[in-house]
Protein backbone atom coordinates (compact mmCIF):
# COMPACT_ATOMS: atom_id res chain seq x y z
CA UNK A 1 0.00 0.00 0.00
CA UNK A 2 0.98 3.61 -0.80
CA UNK A 3 1.59 6.18 1.43
CA UNK A 4 -1.58 8.18 -0.58
CA UNK A 5 -3.94 5.15 -0.36
CA UNK A 6 -4.84 6.06 3.44
CA UNK A 7 -6.15 9.99 2.53
CA UNK A 8 -7.53 9.01 -1.50
CA UNK A 9 -9.67 6.28 0.84
CA UNK A 10 -10.66 8.92 3.14
CA UNK A 11 -11.48 11.35 0.63
CA UNK A 12 -13.96 8.71 -0.99
CA UNK A 13 -15.14 7.79 1.95
CA UNK A 14 -15.68 11.90 2.35
CA UNK A 15 -17.32 12.28 -0.90
CA UNK A 16 -19.94 9.49 -0.66
CA UNK A 17 -21.12 10.17 2.80
CA UNK A 18 -21.74 14.17 1.69
CA UNK A 19 -23.01 13.42 -1.46
CA UNK A 20 -25.48 10.56 0.05
CA UNK A 21 -26.61 12.57 2.84
CA UNK A 22 -27.26 15.65 0.52
CA UNK A 23 -29.35 12.92 -2.04
CA UNK A 24 -31.30 11.57 1.17
CA UNK A 25 -31.82 15.31 1.94
CA UNK A 26 -33.39 16.20 -1.52
CA UNK A 27 -35.15 12.44 -2.13
CA UNK A 28 -38.89 12.19 -2.72
CA UNK A 29 -40.90 14.75 -1.29
CA UNK A 30 -38.33 17.10 0.60
CA UNK A 31 -40.06 15.72 3.32
CA UNK A 32 -36.22 15.69 4.97
CA UNK A 33 -36.63 19.49 4.65
CA UNK A 34 -38.86 20.18 7.27
CA UNK A 35 -41.82 19.70 5.37
CA UNK A 36 -45.34 19.54 6.42
CA UNK A 37 -46.98 16.08 7.08
CA UNK A 38 -50.56 15.37 6.81
CA UNK A 39 -51.96 11.35 6.35
CA UNK A 40 -50.25 10.49 2.55
CA UNK A 41 -50.19 14.06 1.79
CA UNK A 42 -46.33 16.30 2.14
CA UNK A 43 -45.73 20.04 1.23
CA UNK A 44 -42.80 22.41 1.97
CA UNK A 45 -44.36 25.26 3.19
CA UNK A 46 -40.82 27.36 3.13
CA UNK A 47 -40.29 26.44 -1.04
CA UNK A 48 -42.12 30.13 -2.30
CA UNK A 49 -39.54 31.73 0.22
CA UNK A 50 -37.35 34.62 -1.30
CA UNK A 51 -34.67 33.46 0.74
CA UNK A 52 -34.45 29.88 0.74
CA UNK A 53 -32.06 27.52 2.05
CA UNK A 54 -29.75 25.76 -0.05
CA UNK A 55 -31.18 22.03 0.02
CA UNK A 56 -34.54 23.48 0.40
CA UNK A 57 -33.58 25.50 -3.12
CA UNK A 58 -31.42 22.60 -4.83
CA UNK A 59 -34.75 19.72 -3.97
CA UNK A 60 -36.60 22.85 -6.08
CA UNK A 61 -34.52 22.87 -8.85
CA UNK A 62 -33.96 19.18 -9.06
CA UNK A 63 -37.63 18.37 -8.93
CA UNK A 64 -38.32 21.22 -11.80
CA UNK A 65 -41.01 22.28 -10.05
CA UNK A 66 -42.53 26.31 -10.26
CA UNK A 67 -43.52 26.87 -6.57
CA UNK A 68 -45.92 29.34 -5.64
CA UNK A 69 -44.91 32.07 -3.92
CA UNK A 70 -45.31 31.81 0.41
CA UNK A 71 -48.35 34.33 0.26
CA UNK A 72 -49.75 32.99 -2.75
CA UNK A 73 -50.36 29.07 -1.61
CA UNK A 74 -49.02 25.38 -1.04
CA UNK A 75 -48.79 22.82 -2.69
CA UNK A 76 -49.28 18.96 -1.09
CA UNK A 77 -48.53 15.92 -2.76
CA UNK A 78 -49.37 12.45 -2.01
CA UNK A 79 -47.18 9.62 -3.43
CA UNK A 80 -48.98 6.76 -1.48
CA UNK A 81 -52.89 6.08 -0.36
CA UNK A 82 -53.87 6.33 3.33
CA UNK A 83 -52.67 3.05 4.22
CA UNK A 84 -49.12 3.62 2.72
CA UNK A 85 -49.24 1.76 -0.48
CA UNK A 86 -47.71 3.35 -3.53
CA UNK A 87 -49.96 5.12 -5.60
CA UNK A 88 -50.56 2.97 -8.79
CA UNK A 89 -52.34 3.47 -12.16
CA UNK A 90 -53.88 0.25 -12.49
CA UNK A 91 -56.12 0.95 -9.15
CA UNK A 92 -58.99 2.53 -8.02
CA UNK A 93 -59.38 5.02 -5.47
CA UNK A 94 -61.33 7.71 -3.26
CA UNK A 95 -60.58 10.58 -2.78
CA UNK A 96 -62.73 11.57 0.36
CA UNK A 97 -62.65 14.24 3.00
CA UNK A 98 -62.19 17.78 3.82
CA UNK A 99 -59.63 20.69 2.04
CA UNK A 100 -58.12 23.01 3.97
CA UNK A 101 -59.85 26.47 4.19
CA UNK A 102 -59.04 28.73 1.16
CA UNK A 103 -59.77 30.83 -1.17
CA UNK A 104 -59.52 27.64 -3.79
CA UNK A 105 -57.81 24.53 -4.66
CA UNK A 106 -57.27 22.74 -7.81
CA UNK A 107 -56.51 18.67 -7.62
CA UNK A 108 -54.74 16.88 -10.07
CA UNK A 109 -52.87 13.66 -11.04
CA UNK A 110 -49.53 13.53 -12.28
CA UNK A 111 -46.69 10.71 -13.18
CA UNK A 112 -43.56 11.05 -10.95
CA UNK A 113 -41.94 13.68 -13.44
CA UNK A 114 -44.66 15.87 -12.71
CA UNK A 115 -46.49 15.60 -16.08
CA UNK A 116 -50.24 16.21 -15.80
CA UNK A 117 -51.92 12.63 -16.89
CA UNK A 118 -55.33 12.18 -17.57
CA UNK A 119 -57.27 11.23 -21.05
CA UNK A 120 -58.25 13.92 -24.34
CA UNK A 121 -61.09 15.56 -24.17
CA UNK A 122 -62.01 14.47 -20.26
CA UNK A 123 -61.83 16.88 -17.52
CA UNK A 124 -57.76 16.28 -15.84
CA UNK A 125 -58.60 18.10 -12.55
CA UNK A 126 -61.05 19.49 -10.03
CA UNK A 127 -61.11 22.61 -8.36
CA UNK A 128 -62.85 24.34 -5.80
CA UNK A 129 -65.24 26.14 -8.37
CA UNK A 130 -66.35 22.55 -9.97
CA UNK A 131 -66.03 19.74 -7.78
CA UNK A 132 -69.80 19.08 -5.80
CA UNK A 133 -70.05 18.94 -2.22
CA UNK A 134 -71.58 16.48 0.14
CA UNK A 135 -74.26 17.72 2.53
CA UNK A 136 -71.14 18.07 5.30
CA UNK A 137 -69.31 19.56 2.52
CA UNK A 138 -66.89 17.33 2.39
CA UNK A 139 -65.96 15.82 -1.44
CA UNK A 140 -65.75 12.41 -2.96
CA UNK A 141 -63.48 12.22 -6.03
CA UNK A 142 -62.54 8.40 -7.13
CA UNK A 143 -60.01 7.84 -9.55
CA UNK A 144 -58.57 5.28 -11.79
CA UNK A 145 -57.91 4.04 -15.53
CA UNK A 146 -61.80 3.58 -16.24
CA UNK A 147 -64.38 5.83 -15.81
CA UNK A 148 -67.13 5.70 -13.09
CA UNK A 149 -69.96 7.07 -11.70
CA UNK A 150 -69.58 10.38 -10.10
CA UNK A 151 -66.90 12.61 -9.94
CA UNK A 152 -64.35 10.99 -11.63
CA UNK A 153 -60.18 12.04 -12.22
CA UNK A 154 -58.65 9.93 -14.89
CA UNK A 155 -55.36 8.27 -14.13
CA UNK A 156 -54.92 6.08 -17.43
CA UNK A 157 -51.49 4.44 -18.11
CA UNK A 158 -48.90 2.30 -16.25
CA UNK A 159 -46.95 2.67 -13.00
CA UNK A 160 -46.84 4.87 -10.18
CA UNK A 161 -48.60 8.47 -10.03
CA UNK A 162 -48.77 11.66 -7.37
CA UNK A 163 -51.95 13.52 -6.54
CA UNK A 164 -51.36 17.08 -6.32
CA UNK A 165 -53.51 19.33 -4.47
CA UNK A 166 -52.55 23.27 -4.45
CA UNK A 167 -54.12 25.50 -2.18
CA UNK A 168 -54.61 29.14 -3.04
CA UNK A 169 -54.50 31.64 -0.60
CA UNK A 170 -54.72 29.78 2.21
CA UNK A 171 -55.60 29.99 6.29
CA UNK A 172 -51.93 30.26 7.39
CA UNK A 173 -50.33 26.34 7.04
CA UNK A 174 -47.28 26.99 9.46
CA UNK A 175 -46.10 26.80 13.32
CA UNK A 176 -48.87 24.93 15.71
CA UNK A 177 -51.59 24.94 12.80
CA UNK A 178 -49.42 22.34 10.34
CA UNK A 179 -50.32 19.84 13.00
CA UNK A 180 -54.20 20.45 12.55
CA UNK A 181 -54.33 20.55 8.44
CA UNK A 182 -57.50 18.79 7.18
CA UNK A 183 -56.61 16.98 4.25
CA UNK A 184 -58.94 14.34 2.71
CA UNK A 185 -58.31 10.50 3.15
CA UNK A 186 -56.72 8.39 -0.11
CA UNK A 187 -58.48 5.08 0.13
CA UNK A 188 -57.48 2.33 -2.31
CA UNK A 189 -60.73 0.72 -3.55
CA UNK A 190 -59.37 -1.82 -5.57
CA UNK A 191 -56.67 -3.22 -8.44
Amino acid sequence: MSKLSGPILGLAVALATGFGATFLALGEGGQQLGGLRSGPWTALPDTGEFMLNPYSNAYVARAALLQLGSAEGIRFVARTDSDGATLDRACRYLVAGRTPTAAMWTLYATDRENRVIGLEGRLAFFDSANVQRLADGGLEIRSGPQARAGQWLATPGEGPFQLVLNIYDPVPVSGASAKTVQMPAIIREGC
